[in-house]
């Protein structure tokens, strides 16, 4: 008796040690990330924005935006990062004042806009299944955004930089079927942070296919969708500004891991 229970203790011990067994993943993936919303910079009482297609940001064409993945057990972290630039010729479709440097509106303008984006995302798996994971979590983001207008008969620049780290709750649900899975990150969260309202909400969907797996190592290709909406107002030299900005596009990606 004493060994039967000996044998089922070191069986159930092997199985929970192999579950916890990590797993991590690096993917390289690329793909367009289009940009909508408006840019408003006033330091009176107007309410309306440019729109950034008119001020003419044109979409990131091959945007390079890796992503890392380690599970452990019931436990996952996904990381991600992009640097987005975009830039054209546009019209300003309000007046753009800044600290007393004005663009008007109607104006002819060079616009650049650049936003570096990180965010690191942890989850718990509530209900861990063989066919299906749904997990909720914590994480952060930090925002390096970055624009310029300048209009070409005054020369006049308008340019307004802002770094903020947001906090984040997180939402994670996975299906997996045999070499078939499906992955979704949601997080955001909405709040004030260093005299800077921040409200953000970033997902990321994809679907893998596992064309090797070996027992230290698989290869995945990746094709997916990431939405990402971003709202910052802040005051700069004594103006607000107010970036309302969607960053959208497919993309796809090879995943390596163990």
């Amino acid at each position: 008796m004493r060994m039967r229970s000996l044998l089922q203790s070191c069986s159930l011990g092997l199985v929970a040690s192999c579950s916890l067994i990590p797993s991590a993943s690096i993917t390289p993936r690329i793909g367009p990330r289009s940009v909508e919303g408006d840019i408003l910079v006033t330091s009176g009482s107007t309410s309306t924005g440019s729109d950034a297609e008119t001020l003419g940001l044109d979409r990131e064409d091959a945007l390079f935006q890796p992503r890392a993945d380690v599970s452990f057990g019931p436990f996952d972290f996904m990381a991600s990062f992009h640097d987005a630039h975009y830039e054209g010729e546009g019209t300003a479709e309000s007046q753009l004042d800044l600290g007393g440097v004005i663009i008007n509106a109607g104006d002819t303008v060079e616009s650049e806009l650049n936003v570096r984006y990180t965010s690191a995302l942890f989850a718990w798996d509530l209900f861990p299944t063989d066919l299906v994971d749904i997990g909720i979590g914590l994480g952060a983001s930090s925002i390096d955004f970055d624009a310029r207008v300048t209009a070409t008969s005054s020369g006049n620049t308008v340019e307004s930089a802002e770094e903020i780290i947001v906090p984040l709750l997180v939402l994670r649900a996975e299906v997996e079927l045999g070499d078939l899975k499906t992955n979704l990150y949601v997080s955001g969260l909405s709040g004030s942070y260093n005299d800077v309202d921040a409200t953000l909400l970033d997902i990321d969907l994809f679907a893998q296919y596992i064309f090797w797996d070996l027992p230290l190592s698989y290869g995945a290709i990746n094709a997916g969708y990431r939405y990402l909406a971003i709202d910052v107002q802040y005051e700069e030299d004594g103006s607000d500004v107010d970036a309302d900005l969607e960053f959208s596009g497919p993309y796809v990606g090879l995943s390596f891991g163990f």
